[in-house]
Order: structure tokens, then C-alpha cells, then sequence
């Protein structure tokens, strides 16, 4: 059982052959590729140091980090700081700057 569309194909080929049209497939253009281009954060951030017993604050430790996006690349700074907190201390308050 021929569907309509296959009789419709039928009648479009014949209707061409009769008329002596030929065509040849149109070729498509090779696409290259894009880049992917991916955004990196650095970040440097400054977080006060305190000293737990006596207890203040007794300067800053910095960090800087990268990421994809700006809050991991935040993220990824306060780790880097926290490298630099030396035993009996602890970090606060980190700022971007």
C-alpha cells in the first residue's frame, strides 16, 4: 500500500525526469568547530588571624584561588588561606580584594 507521501515523491521524480531537470544534492559547508571558551576567576582574598589563647587578633593570612566561577574561585582562595593559619589560630572575616 503506497502511502501519499511516496506517491507524492513518485510524481515529483517524474515530473523532473520528464523535464530533463537534473540536480545534484547541494553540498553543506564543513562547520569547524568553535573553541569552547571557558571563563576562569583569580581571586585574592585577606582574612583576619586570631590567636585562640590569649585570645585576638594578631594580623591577616591571604589566599588567592581560581575557579570557574567567582564564588568557587572564593572558595578555593579561603582554602589557600587557610594553609597559612599557623597552630593555636584560626581565621575570620576573609574580603575579596
Amino acid at each position: 500500500m503506497a502511502t501519499r507521501r511516496n506517491v507524492l515523491r513518485a510524481a515529483i521524480a517524474a515530473a523532473v525526469a520528464a523535464a530533463g531537470i537534473g540536480f545534484a544534492p547541494i553540498a553543506q559547508p564543513a562547520i569547524a568547530s568553535e573553541p569552547t571558551i571557558t571563563k576562569v576567576y583569580h581571586v585574592t582574598v585577606k582574612c583576619q588571624l586570631v590567636r585562640i589563647d590569649p585570645y585576638g587578633t594578631v594580623g591577616w593570612v591571604y589566599g588567592s584561588g581560581s575557579g570557574t566561577t567567582r564564588n568557587s574561585a572564593v572558595t578555593n582562595a579561603k582554602k589557600n588561606a587557610d594553609n597559612s593559619v599557623p597552630l593555636g589560630h584560626y581565621k575570620r572575616h576573609c574580603k575579596e580584594i
